[in-house]
């Protein structure tokens, strides 16, 4: 990492937002246009403009390999039916909104789907779903986000590095490449279902690149943009405008601190209408959050918030004893990030939430890391500017760039540089390692790709085909996520679960202890018994563990509840 540093990539704020090269060649002049083989010749030579060539093409290779993996896998699960509640959720409104109902109605958490997370992005999503009516499109296009923000990220350590690193820049960049994409969180991330955190990640993140690149006008398109994904992604905005506002570079432009400001209060700002219109149910914050300050779970969002500020001991209680899982999290960054603002506040934005929640399987399960992938990046571009920081001195805190900044080169930068750097790269690859053997335990049988046997899935393929158009459906939580293309379904759940409200003349049930979120198989067949016995309903399918019945209640018929209301849950 030693060297001179090189002229900055951009100078002004106009330009292509993700313009990561400077603007000559090593000379200091542009290859003439049309030399050398035309226009794809001009483009090959471009790439090479900071010496990052190799690095672009790698990273290219890269991320169409992982994005072709991510789509592969997304789509076998699907055919599957290795899809949760939590696809349900999305895939109902999608299905519904497709179908020209603008208000759906999430039975899965029995309340209108904008309440869920104030996601309004869902409804240009699902008018799309009108050309082509096909939820798996939702897995898709996580997919794509997720390596979207693997490429913002890389955007931008590509930029670091052409301005700020020596001779060596294509070794740091491709090292950096290296731990980009064997990070297991992406994958963590991509695997459990949809959730709509993961698709506003890289517009946060493009955001705060285009903060600190001082294109002003990307940063707030991409903000907008994210808001959409609801208020999860909005805290994440709020931060990256905090952290504009400590950023060295960011304030060492005039208009940088106002738009900083602006991103923050535009962050504040949404999550304090979210919250006024309820528009955050699907945070559950008085059962999430209340137990820390012994709210009751019917307190208001605003108690539980106002408590939670009046009594911070209880939150540093409640932190200190999830440091261990924090640490996994931001170790798959490099860690060195935390130095940075970038990485500090996205981490306590991202991170501190979920530490406090009650709900422990966002830590403990693969399952969780939609809930922490947000911070990785961040975490992984503070990285590479620390690294920077000690090889060729040029800090992202202003103090330090004031104190330190135009200090001469000291010869022992560069080693100390690369020793830190194989540190951290070790430290991101070892971490990343427990957590692809977590992946794969965790869905080990009938395959590591999906925890619904191929028999299984034949079976509820064969069912689907047949159910009527306008009956309401009762189907295990394992695999309901492919049955949501209807407004009336209802999932069946380890305890606790809600009464099945019963809305239609015809009922029809599909059981099975297949998939991750189903019910055991002795709750499997508890159920099965009910429905046969007590309800009377006819059967349809028991083959390859699978049972459907079909049901014709009376009128006035009560809501349901289902024997597995007292069955345990897989581990």
């Amino acid at each position: 990492m030693t060297g001179p540093r090189d002229v900055p990539a951009t100078t002004g704020s106009g330009g292509a937002p993700g313009a990561t090269l400077p603007a000559t060649g090593e000379r200091g002049e542009p290859p003439p246009a049309g030399v050398g083989g035309g226009r794809w010749r001009q483009t090959w030579d471009n790439l090479d403009r900071s010496g990052l060539r190799v690095f672009w093409v790698a990273a290219a290779v890269a991320l169409s390999f992982q994005l072709v993996l991510f789509l592969g896998v997304s789509t076998f699960r699907y055919h599957r039916f290795d899809l949760y509640t939590d696809f349900g959720t999305y895939a109902q409104a999608f299905t519904v909104i497709a179908h020209g109902n603008l208000d759906p109605f999430d039975t899965f958490q029995t309340y209108p789907f904008w309440q869920n997370h104030f996601e309004l992005a869902m409804w240009p999503i699902g008018l799309l779903g009108s050309v082509w009516p096909h939820p798996i499109v939702l897995l898709w296009m996580q997919d794509v986000a997720v390596v979207a923000t693997e490429l913002v990220a890389l955007l931008w350590i590509g930029q670091i590095c052409a301005e700020r690193v020596g001779p060596r820049r294509q070794q740091v960049a491709l090292i950096v490449l290296v731990a980009t994409v064997a990070n297991a969180w992406w994958w963590e991330a991509t695997i459990f279902d949809v959730h709509f955190e993961t698709f506003g990640m890289p517009f946060a993140l493009l955001s705060a690149y285009a903060l600190w690149q001082g294109r002003y006008r990307t940063a707030w398109a991409a903000a907008l943009v994210g808001l959409l994904f609801g208020d999860v992604v909005a805290l994440s905005i709020l931060f990256v405008g905090v952290a504009g506002l400590l950023s060295a570079r960011v304030r060492s432009r005039g208009r940088g601190v106002w738009h900083a400001a602006g991103l923050a209060a535009l962050g504040v700002a949404w999550l304090i209408l979210v919250t006024a219109v309820h528009g955050n149910r699907g945070s559950a914050v008085p059962i999430y959050y209340g137990w820390i300050v012994h709210e009751p779970s019917n307190a208001s969002s605003w108690a539980v918030f106002g408590s939670l500020a009046a009594h911070p001991s209880a939150d540093l209680h409640v932190l200190r004893s999830q440091t261990g899982a924090m640490w996994r999290v931001v170790a798959t960054g490099g860690a060195l990030g935390l130095l940075t603002p970038w990485g500090l506040l996205q981490a306590i934005a991202v991170l501190v939430p979920v530490a406090l929640n009650i709900n422990g399987s966002f830590w403990l399960l693969p399952a969780g890391a939609f809930q922490t992938v947000t911070a990785v990046p961040f975490v992984l571009v503070g990285t590479v500017m620390v690294l920077v920081w000690v090889g060729t001195g040029h800090p992202e805190w202003p103090r330090l760039r004031a104190e330190h900044g135009h200090r001469r080169f000291a010869p022992w930068r560069g080693p100390a540089a690369w020793v830190l750097g194989a540190a951290a790269l070790v430290l991101a690859l070892s971490q990343s390692l427990p957590l692809w053997d977590q992946l794969a335990s965790g869905w080990d049988t009938p395959s590591i790709l999906s925890s619904v046997s191929g028999s299984a899935a034949t079976q509820l393929r064969a069912i689907q085909s047949e159910i009527p158009a306008g009956a309401e459906l009762v189907v295990s939580g394992g695999v309901v996520g492919r049955f949501t293309d209807r407004q009336a379904v209802y999932p069946v759940e380890p305890a606790p679960q809600n009464p099945i409200p019963i809305t239609s003349p015809t009922v029809v049930f599909v059981l099975t202890d297949q998939g991750e979120e189903g019910v055991t198989p002795s709750g499997e067949q508890a159920d099965a018994a009910f429905v046969a016995r007590q309800l009377g309903a006819t059967p349809l399918l028991h083959k390859d563990g699978v049972t459907a019945y079909v049901w014709h209640p009376a009128p006035g018929t009560p809501p349901l509840v289902l024997p597995t209301t007292n069955a345990a849950a897989h581990p």
